[in-house]
């Protein structure tokens, strides 16, 4: 996979970067003896497949030249933005403390517009009052926010095991506009 960084090139000697810092965990094998008291092994046995790449609070990765110097950068894609990839990797979770961290492209006006729908359609439940009416507009938010979610669910389920999928979606949900009031 080809990738483009912002800053490819060592701050301090102007080397390009031979690769970025990464986090591999492991296990430091113990031995016991008689009494159950434990001394390291010598040995530590890596989780390879668990590997990934060291990023700052703002995404960035930690790059390092041939000589040792290491700096952050971001990972950019095609259109120039900036691009987070699967191997994020935080101490936080590497220390299996439970942040778990999360990587969406968001388009800030469009969720804005999503969440002044969601936060009409509660008032509107709240306060018992029938809800605007159906439009393509307000169908496509609520759309969006379905795909967010789902992104989510799938990056959760993915990266850290936890199962929020779907077991199934209904190809057409019931209509619930012929008796609004029944439940």
């Amino acid at each position: 996979m080809a990738m483009t960084f912002d800053v490819p090139r060592c701050t301090v000697c102007g080397e390009l970067a031979k690769g970025t810092l990464e986090q591999v965990p492991g296990i430091a094998l113990l031995n016991f003896d008689e009494h159950d008291t434990a001394e390291y092994a010598g040995e530590t046995e890596l989780a390879w497949n668990d590997q990934g790449t060291c990023r700052d609070g703002d995404g960035r990765v930690t790059l390092e030249c041939p000589r040792g110097h290491q700096w952050q950068a971001r990972r950019i894609d095609e259109c120039g933005e900036s691009a987070a990839d699967e191997s994020l990797v935080s101490n936080r979770a590497m220390s299996k403390q439970p942040e778990q961290q999360y990587w969406l492209r968001i388009d800030g006006g469009l969720l804005r517009q999503q969440r002044l729908l969601l936060l009409t359609l509660v008032d509107s439940l709240r306060r018992n009052v029938p809800m605007a009416p159906r439009t393509q507009d307000a169908t496509d938010l609520l759309e969006g926010i379905s795909a967010l979610l789902d992104e989510i669910a799938d990056q959760a389920h993915d990266q850290y095991g936890i199962d929020c999928l779907l077991a199934h979606q209904e190809e057409d949900p019931p209509d619930q506009t012929a008796n609004p009031g029944h439940q």
